[in-house]
């Protein structure tokens, strides 16, 4: 193969790809903020939206067509024993359908903030979702789960972390 005849330091570790892949993650996200703001001038919210998620949909069709793998299935059956939720039967059209109401979800999100962004900043839309990362603790604990050291650390970082991007051109 290819990889064997290149030399070892120009083969990434799985380590360093999933690190690219993060790294990339990390600026895709940074930027959407002002990407959809700068957007929002050009075109009208609701057609920046139908070609967001009609590129995305398009991108994940060969997902939606090809068969289901028996471990995917087992995987599923196995999931829905553990859980209090109904479970169809996996098919095509349970994994459609099941992808259409989180994809009917993450544009109700989306929208919303591209239509927040038009009455404040990017940097302050950025700082509150961010903030995901400290709810998300916040709701378990609310909900009966007990908060790990790790947990509380982590929150405390990405709070001062995110404020630290976000507004730190307010605290000099």
């Amino acid at each position: 193969s290819v990889r064997n005849n290149l030399p070892k330091s120009f083969i990434l570790s799985d380590v360093w790809k999933a690190r690219m892949l993060l790294l990339l993650s990390a600026a895709l996200y940074g930027t959407n903020f002002s990407v959809v703001k700068q957007l929002d001038e050009i075109i009208p919210v609701g057609v920046s939206s139908t070609l967001r998620f009609g590129l995305a949909a398009f991108a994940m069709l060969p997902l939606l067509i090809a068969p289901l793998s028996e471990e995917f299935k087992n995987n599923v059956k196995n999931t829905a024993s553990k859980t209090t939720y109904v479970f169809m039967e996996p098919s095509r059209l349970s994994v459609g359908l099941a992808g259409m109401e989180i994809g009917l979800w993450n544009s109700i999100g989306y929208i919303s903030q591209a239509i927040g962004l038009r009455t404040t900043a990017a940097s302050t839309s950025a700082f509150i979702c961010s903030m995901a990362v400290v709810t998300v603790p916040m709701l378990d604990y609310i909900f009966g789960r007990p908060l790990l050291r790790r947990q509380i650390v982590g929150a405390a970082l990405a709070a001062f972390g995110v404020y630290a991007l976000e507004m730190g051109q307010d605290i000099s």
